[in-house]
């Protein structure tokens, strides 16, 4: 409904209620007006709902067409003899051993070939890897994933090589895009196997780094890890991005059979550590008495009170990064307790969040923040 067109109804009501009897002319005036600014509204509703589903058509037709576009200048990509050599070559001494190459040479989609490598001594761990997928150039690096599989894995699952071609085809057909941080939604191939997607990470902490190759023609080409997400972690690297969710991974190596690194009823208790999360009625609550080593960080800026050095720091971050939700806050801290509140509670847990995640992992900035303020 249109704000000009509120006062127009009011005003339609108000002749009907007040002259309805004494001036019935009057009366059926204002309904007639009424009905009119009713009628005028409905038809804008129906206009706009007929303009939104046009534009949502004409998104629709320009991402499919978007798609077949890249579909078919991908369906022909392939890399020059030499550099496919290069590649293997590359694959071979800095990844192997290969133990399986499995060429796609016929498919109505993007051809993706992929190879199995064997344990390394830099790598004990079993991976399989496309080999091909960097022959596609776009605005992005050229690039090969690797899905790490554990030290005991079956040559004869091919279950991984599904899951390769699967994310290379969204990731380069479907959402024009591939590098670190990328994602994909599970689909088919991923359901099957048990996980809810996957993402491409360049390094991790518990997995060597991979050394791009150099392809006479072609040039550099990187090496991604693709990591499979089950239900509960791809949730959580939603909410809580990939470098969260990379301090959680336990042993990345392990493909199947390993339990979630996330739990989705208890991650945010123990992301917020070492705050306290509590709910009294409508108030969303978070408080934190024990201090610990955030004393030493409020001692470096002169404030002994650290309570009243916490609330310090969360106004701080409220304005720094949540400068509309300031109002919505509400502090009660004392020299050695911090308490904060409020009614919404998608607010409290941003704060809460950004806090804990500002003490333990950039106390540098927290630092700064405390010095500004000050």
């Amino acid at each position: 409904m249109k704000k000009r067109r509120i006062p127009a109804i009011l005003l339609g009501v108000l002749l009907m209620a007040e002259f309805i009897r004494e001036y019935p002319w009057i009366a059926a005036f204002a309904g007639i007006w009424l009905a009119l600014m009713l009628g005028w509204i409905a038809h804008d509703m129906i206009k706009d709902r007929r303009n939104r589903k046009r534009s949502e058509e004409a998104r629709s037709k320009a991402e499919e067409a978007a798609r077949n576009r890249r579909n078919r200048k991908y369906q022909k990509s392939r890399y020059t003899p030499e550099d496919r050599a290069a590649l293997e070559a590359h694959i071979q001494e800095k990844l192997g051993p290969v133990i399986r190459l499995d060429r796609e040479t016929e498919s109505k989609r993007l051809p993706i070939d992929a190879v199995l490598l064997g344990p390394a001594e830099g790598c004990p761990c079993w991976r399989a890897a496309t080999a091909g997928l960097g022959a596609c150039e776009g605005e992005w690096p050229r690039a090969e994933m690797v899905i790490p599989l554990g030290p005991d894995w079956d040559p004869d699952d091919l279950t991984p090589f599904r899951l390769l071609r699967d994310a290379a085809r969204q990731f380069l057909v479907s959402q024009g895009w591939i590098g670190p941080g990328s994602a994909c939604r599970g689909s088919v191939p991923f359901i099957n196997a048990g996980f809810a997607g996957a993402v491409l990470y360049d390094t991790l902490k518990d997995l060597p780094d991979m050394e791009s190759a150099s392809l006479p023609g072609a040039g550099p080409v990187m090496f991604y890890w693709l990591i499979p997400l089950k239900k509960a972690e791809w949730d959580y690297a939603g909410e809580r991005g990939l470098d969260a969710l990379e301090r959680r991974m336990e042993n990345p190596a392990s493909y199947r059979n390993r339990e979630p690194w996330v739990d989705a009823g208890t991650w945010f208790e123990e992301d917020i550590m070492p705050f306290a999360w509590s709910c009294d009625g409508e108030l969303y609550c978070l408080g934190l008495q024990e201090m610990g080593w955030f004393r030493q960080l409020f001692v470096r800026v002169g404030i002994q009170e650290c309570g009243w050095g916490m609330e310090s720091l969360a106004e701080a971050y409220l304005y720094k990064y949540q400068r509309e939700d300031v109002p919505f806050v509400e502090f009660s801290c004392d020299k050695t307790s911090f308490f904060a509140a409020s009614r919404d509670e998608e607010i409290m847990r941003k704060l809460a969040l950004g806090l804990s995640d500002l003490l333990r992992y950039r106390p540098d900035a927290a630092l700064s923040m405390l010095l500004s303020d000050r």
